[in-house]
């Protein structure tokens, strides 16, 4: 048997992606997001202040009478040019969002596409479709990644530590480690929803059936 070429349980061969093409291909993904995540985290600096004096008011109140300053560190109303900073945000989002979507109808992600990878169904035996792929992409990656940065950057600047940041990069990183240690090279969301990375060759002694009607699974040539 080929290196990295494993049969799922319909008989098809499937070729794993390596570690390091997988690696490239999440950094490639990772430059769509980043003007997006640049804003939202200066969003969440701006209004982090805002929050909390929300949050806080009635303490607010009594202690800005004895310590006047609480009431000028902690604003009441929002803070300016954040209406300009969220919609940016917004829109590079949605734009990275699209750009997304048109490759998950296709099985793969822009930086997968870029590097000839794909996501494969272990449970259907062929490429994944969108659904699967909003499953994997959005709901078991994108938002635990968002709600962490944010949960991060509340507990670090309520605890004034960085502890938060700290815990939070092991599990990140924890969770995609799980590529090295699976016989399947599967990160965790990977196994969370039974999908392989796989390779449109390998080491070209494979190919993809591309022919009309196929069901595009990966085929040894």
């Amino acid at each position: 048997m080929i290196a990295g070429m494993i049969v799922v349980s319909d008989g098809s061969e499937v070729y794993l992606a390596s570690r390091g093409r997988r690696f490239c291909a999440y950094l490639l993904d990772g430059l769509l997001m980043v003007p997006f995540t640049a804003c939202l985290f200066v969003a969440m600096i701006m209004l982090l202040p805002f929050f909390l004096s929300v949050l806080f008011a009635p303490v607010t109140l009594v202690g800005s009478l004895a310590m006047p300053e609480l009431a000028e560190f902690l604003p009441t109303s929002l803070p300016r040019g954040i209406g300009v900073v969220l919609f940016l945000a917004f829109a590079f989002w949605f734009a990275a969002f699209v750009t997304q979507v048109v490759f998950w109808s296709k099985g793969t992600s822009f930086g997968k596409r870029l590097l000839g990878l794909y996501v494969f169904s272990v449970k259907r035996g062929r490429r994944s479709g969108f659904g699967l792929m909003f499953v994997r992409e959005f709901l078991c990656k994108a938002l635990p990644y968002v709600f962490g940065v944010f949960a991060v950057v509340v507990f670090d600047f309520l605890t004034g530590a960085s502890s938060g940041s700290f815990f939070y990069s092991v599990i990140f990183i924890a969770w995609y480690a799980f590529i090295f240690f699976t016989e399947r090279r599967q990160a965790v969301h990977d196994i969370f929803v039974g999908t392989l990375v796989v390779s449109d060759s390998s080491d070209d002694t494979g190919d993809v059936d591309s022919s009309p009607g196929a069901p595009r699974k990966f085929v040894k040539g």
